[in-house]
């Protein structure tokens, strides 16, 4: 009887380079066709300033609301943190932190030396007082005590 495992083999070999194949020429058709984009980082990104160049920010919207598209305070130094911090993540995960200028300071240290955040320069003072400002520690312990007036007397 004739031994088919030397077949089987090239067969499977076979079987596992189309797949391979299929999978590359997929990828390479969604790139050509734009389905998938690898962001470009290379480029830099100043913030908005108003066309008479007196260096104010323009807003997205009303001073004190929320952006949208990035979940961060519209404020004084907006689109610097949207800037600087939106290049490498998330600014959603800036929203969900609440540090003390302290505590936002160490986290730019750490990502500097950890995660190869560029130094921020003269930015860093805007960086720190919008972080301070709008996403400081909040007290957000126990609720208030309820002040009712006329509490409801069960009778039995």
């Amino acid at each position: 009887m004739r031994d088919f495992r030397p077949i089987l083999r090239i067969y499977k070999n076979l079987m596992r380079l189309s797949l391979v194949m299929a999978v590359f020429m997929t990828c390479i058709l969604l790139f050509k066709f734009e389905f998938i984009s690898i962001p470009q980082y290379n480029e830099v990104i100043e913030p908005a300033v108003l066309p008479n160049g007196s260096g104010s920010e323009i807003f997205p919207g009303e001073v004190g609301s929320i952006d949208g598209e990035s979940g961060l305070v519209i404020d004084h130094g907006f689109s610097v943190i949207k800037a600087q911090c939106g290049s490498c993540h998330s600014t959603k995960l800036v929203a969900q932190n609440n540090l003390s200028r302290q505590g936002w300071l160490e986290l730019i240290r750490w990502m500097q030396d950890k995660q190869n955040l560029w130094d921020l320069g003269d930015q860093e003072s805007i960086v720190l007082d919008y972080l301070e400002k709008n996403f400081g520690p909040k007290n957000n312990g126990r609720r208030k005590k309820l002040e009712i007036d006329n509490w409801y007397v069960f009778n039995e």
